[in-house]
């Protein structure tokens, strides 16, 4: 697996969940846990984005490749992802050091993701020239015919689905539906190239190229994401179940 950036976005504050990316549900953080696991991939070069001295010694003691101790204004509530990964490319290219092909965005928050998804979905990227970005998906437990509007009075089928509605009536004979999960995005790096000028850090745009891009399906747990304490105890309880 060679020319691919592992990149680890971790910052020191988080609004919902105090020390969210250090939260601990084994016997070691998420931040410990999520570089466990990709330094079982072999030949990436693993990255970890912070602004935090805290998260940047455990960063070290855990044996990352490089840490990136990126500006305060990628660091705020209202910073977005995209402008995290263009500082650090324009970082690398300031610094005349190569840039890998692909890059690798796992956040630890998503501690359940299996490191044969990541070997899975690096496989598919390679195999499809094609294609620009391998993003993860869930199977959704919510139909879109079932959302419905409630400004007023109760308005179905919110969406305006066209399929008869007889074929909506049972739940099994509903076609299966799936959505965007934040677990796992990988992308070639020559996608993100061209916004490199743009340094606002509330620049909002995909991580992925949404016109080029395949799935890899990923079950809940893999999916599961850690945003606030109810989250937290969730994958206590889910860390314990082994078979699920």
């Amino acid at each position: 697996m060679n020319n691919i950036f592992i990149f680890i976005p971790v910052k020191k504050n988080s609004t919902r969940l105090k020390n969210k990316n250090l939260s601990k549900i084994y016997n070691m953080s998420l931040l410990e846990k999520k570089i466990q696991i990709c330094k079982k991939l072999k030949s990436v070069h693993i990255i970890v984005s912070t602004d935090s001295e805290k998260i940047k010694k455990i960063s070290l003691k855990n044996k990352v490749n490089e840490i990136r101790i990126r500006p305060k204004k990628y660091s705020t509530s209202k910073s977005t992802l995209i402008s995290v990964v263009l500082d650090y490319l324009r970082y690398k290219i300031k610094k005349r050091e190569n840039l890998a092909k692909y890059i690798a965005i796992l956040p630890v928050t998503n501690p359940f993701l299996k490191l044969e998804t990541i070997k899975k979905s690096i496989r598919i990227l390679r195999n499809s020239k094609k294609i620009n970005s391998v993003v993860s998906v869930v199977p959704s437990t919510f139909h879109p015919y079932l959302f419905v509007d409630i400004k007023k009075k109760i308005k179905f089928n919110k969406f305006k689905i066209s399929y008869q509605k007889k074929k909506f009536d049972r739940s099994q004979d509903r076609p299966k539906t799936y959505i965007l999960s934040g677990a796992l995005r990988i992308t070639r790096t020559n996608y993100f190239l061209k916004y490199l000028k743009n340094k606002n850090s509330k620049f909002a745009h995909p991580i992925y190229d949404k016109a080029l891009s395949l799935p890899i399906i990923i079950n809940s747990k893999e999916s599961h994401d850690i945003n606030n304490s109810f989250d937290l105890k969730v994958a206590k309880i889910l860390n314990n179940i082994n078979s699920y």
